[in-house]
């Protein structure tokens, strides 16, 4: 199901969303954003031209495929051209892969393949985020086999559980889950995740509620089941994630949930 937002913004993006659990991806035009940063690893792609990304040093990446690591500050230039922008959790296979990639660097150009992008577009607006998954996993060498026999097997079991879908339990109840307390279960994250168990919770509160945007919920019940007190919470969070406000992000954009579910794996 889509959704248009009917409500003005002169700086609003253009394009298309389609949203699942574990991957997040848009084809269309950028627009204005102030520095921001998310749970999720970004890859920018165009297909002719470049994607230019500013970290918070100020130094700017340019190319036709730049990725960000997770929980790293950047901004997004504005563009003429239809790009994609893939957001991947860290704690799926894909994820975990591409954060390997930029490893220490936060942001950095790779070697595109040119039908990447097409291929990518077509699964956006299709509707197929498993299409878009095959098209990733054969891009950074993984399987939906692999195992992270790295990762403390208690956390891996708690992130494939039905209890870490849509919208996570609290520090507290997921504590509880893998029996440690909620200090110890933070920190076990941090440290397998590379990120705070508190980014990953927001970050699935968002997608959660655009999620119920999408499917046709007005945003305040949608805000409301997704997790936040309010839409006025939802909006500040959505605001220091993505650098912009939701009706500038969805005013001139097609917004859509897959209806099954995918781990990006």
């Amino acid at each position: 199901m889509s959704f248009w937002l009917n409500q003005p913004q002169a700086f609003s993006w253009q394009g298309r969303a389609l949203l699942t659990t574990g991957l997040a991806l848009f084809s269309g035009r950028a627009g204005d954003n102030r520095p921001h940063r998310h749970y999720a690893v970004q890859l920018a792609l165009a297909e002719t031209g470049e994607v230019r990304l500013t970290g918070a040093d100020g130094r700017q990446h340019a190319g036709r495929f730049v990725v960000c690591a997770a929980d790293t500050v950047h901004c997004l230039e504005p563009t003429e051209e239809e790009i994609v922008l893939v957001y991947l959790e860290p704690t799926s296979t894909i994820g975990a892969a591409a954060q390997k990639k930029v490893d220490g660097i936060s942001i950095m150009e790779i070697s595109p393949r040119p039908d990447l992008v097409r291929a990518l577009r077509k699964a956006i607006v299709d509707g197929t985020p498993k299409a878009a998954e095959t098209l990733l996993q054969d891009f950074f060498g993984t399987d939906n086999s692999t195992v992270r026999h790295s990762l403390d097997p208690r956390l891996a079991a708690f992130i494939d559980s039905a209890a870490c879908q849509g919208v996570p339990p609290s520090l507290a109840a997921a504590a509880r889950k893998i029996a440690l307390s909620p200090s110890r279960f933070s920190h076990l994250f941090s440290t397998e995740m590379g990120i705070a168990y508190s980014a990953f919770r927001k970050w699935r509160k968002l997608l959660a509620t655009l999620t119920n945007v999408a499917n046709g919920a007005k945003l305040t019940a949608a805000a409301h089941h997704g997790g936040f007190a309010d839409s006025a919470h939802f909006s500040r969070t959505f605001k220091s994630t993505f650098g912009l406000t939701p009706s500038a992000a969805l005013f001139h954009m097609r917004l859509s949930a897959a209806p099954r579910k995918t781990n990006a794996r």
